[in-house]
């Protein structure tokens, strides 16, 4: 069965909530409780006006300075909401052993090299990723209290765009391959992969890394779990040819942060001392512990 697209419009702008939530306040809903669903709405209407900015870029591909209004870029910059897991822990703890990246054969629809290289990162990244133990007691996601997300039917939603896919044709495919939640946090964890075909793209911010970070920050931020916290961290594994990227979003009622690490080389060509170093960097942050006050705007990283 298909999982749910994320990629459009929340039904329901700002308009159309605050119509049914005064008729819900006639019916005997707290004023208090009206006015902070819709400052989520009207913070979702903000939110989606820079999506749109990002998503009808002519190209897939921007600058630090190049980005929409309202989106500020923190280039080389570690996460700030979320605390990785310790390379050591990883290792005594939760018994990682040496990370070795191995040839795959990749099924993507888009041909070349740097596709496929792509898919391979996903491949070694899911299969480490898997020591993490989602779903089993006492292993490090159930410690870290990490879950995939579901949606209110108990899917499993995504976004995704594709050649062909959608009214507009991109220059490469990309994906979420899987988005996860905290159970006693507002934070998210994706991880997504972008098929990207050309050469020399490691130097730029990709369009697809910014539609994914703004729109489930809006997803994220309408659900009821996240009702008292004004801040919503994403923190985005993106995986894209011959590299990673550890990226942090949040917004502080007023611009989308972006917390832009440097990018993560990794080859088969490395020696296996150097991708062990590379992955386990990459899995301490996909496994960190969500951190810092997310009650209010207030609070939010400058």
């Amino acid at each position: 069965m298909p999982r749910p697209i994320l990629n459009e419009k929340p039904s329901r702008n700002g308009t159309k909530v605050k119509e049914i939530l005064n008729e819900a306040v006639k019916k005997g809903m707290r004023p208090e409780q009206a006015q902070l669903i819709m400052a989520k709405a009207l913070m979702s209407d903000n939110l989606m006006e820079i999506y749109d900015a990002v998503d009808h870029n002519k190209t897939p591909y921007f600058t630090p300075s190049s980005v929409p209004t309202h989106i500020v870029m923190h280039m080389d910059t570690n996460p700030k909401f979320f605390v990785p897991t310790s390379e050591r822990e990883l290792v005594e703890k939760y018994k990682f052993p040496e990370f070795r990246l191995k040839r795959q054969k990749g099924n993507s629809v888009v041909s070349g090299n740097n596709s496929d290289s792509a898919y391979e990162l996903l491949l070694g990244f899911n299969e480490y990723f898997a020591l993490v133990g989602m779903g089993r007691k006492g292993s490090l996601a159930d410690r870290l209290g990490l879950q995939m997300l579901r949606d209110r039917n108990g899917e499993y939603p995504m976004m995704i765009e594709y050649a062909g896919c959608g009214v507009r044709n991109r220059q490469y495919q990309w994906y979420t391959d899987m988005i996860y939640e905290y159970k006693n946090a507002p934070h998210l964890m994706i991880k997504a992969i972008h098929q990207i075909t050309r050469d020399g793209t490691e130097k730029y911010i990709l369009q697809s890394e910014l539609m994914i970070l703004l729109r489930l920050i809006v997803m994220k931020s309408r659900r009821s779990e996240t009702q008292s916290h004004a801040i919503i961290p994403v923190l985005l594994i993106s995986i894209r040819p011959h590299h990673y990227v550890i990226i942090e979003a949040y917004y502080d009622g007023r611009n989308i942060h972006v917390n832009y690490g440097k990018p993560i080389a990794m080859s088969e060509e490395m020696p296996p001392k150097e991708q062990d170093r590379r992955m386990k960097f990459v899995i301490s942050w996909a496994t960190a512990q969500p951190c810092g006050k997310t009650g209010s705007y207030r609070d939010a990283p400058q």
